[in-house]
């Protein structure tokens, strides 16, 4: 493997590892994102007189942030040119990975740039990427975690409504099962007394 091919791998390996860790940030700021619309929702559901497929809703937009988050950091490619000057400036390596990558696209072959590229191959060898980015839990983490759990614990309270809500409710569910039981009435009747003509049968049922 050649000097600019080893500096290339290295830088190859960073590249994708800084991609990875958008994503993964990226992800918690949409977990963040979503689990707020979800506490949100369910506030509203807890005070207002609101369907409950709000909830499913707001569950169905905070998997789509946790979603869009992921995206947002993943798709956001970088070059291996880019990669080396945040390598020299993380490093201070003084622009030799990046000046070395673009005297290599040069066709012109002499001392200075094979002197150039030997002090970036060097230089790159004590680059770890696995060290210079380590995993860890963004800020984000804590937040969502704290909201998750503020939701968690607004699941356990119950639904206020007032009483005119509620008087409503009963209202409409006397009238409900006023109506089943007419409609069983009606089919027991039509049962023992069955219409003469069968297009006034089947108009009734």
């Amino acid at each position: 493997m050649s000097e600019i091919q080893i500096i290339e791998t290295v830088l190859g390996q960073t590249t994708r590892r800084r991609l990875w860790q958008r994503a993964w940030r990226g992800a918690w700021l949409g977990l963040f994102a979503g689990a707020v619309v979800w506490l949100l929702a369910l506030i509203i559901f807890k005070l207002l007189p609101v369907p409950v497929v709000i909830l499913p809703i707001a569950g169905a937009i905070a998997g789509m942030a946790i979603l869009g988050g992921f995206l947002s950091g993943w798709l956001r490619r970088e070059s291996l040119q880019q990669t080396a000057r945040w390598v020299d400036g993380e490093q201070k390596l003084q622009e030799r990975l990046s000046t070395a990558l673009e005297v290599s696209q040069s066709k012109k072959q002499d001392q200075w740039r094979e002197l150039v590229v030997a002090d970036a191959a060097q230089s790159v060898s004590h680059v770890d990427p696995r060290r210079l980015l380590p995993y860890y839990l963004p800020q984000a983490t804590r937040w969502a975690l704290l909201v998750l759990l503020l939701a968690a614990t607004l699941g356990l309270v119950p639904e206020y409504r007032s009483k005119q809500y509620l008087q409503k409710q009963r209202e409409a569910e006397i009238v409900r099962d006023t109506g089943r039981q007419l409609a069983e009435l009606t089919r027991r009747t039509l049962e023992h007394r069955p219409p003469a003509l069968e297009p006034t049968r089947k108009a009734l049922d």
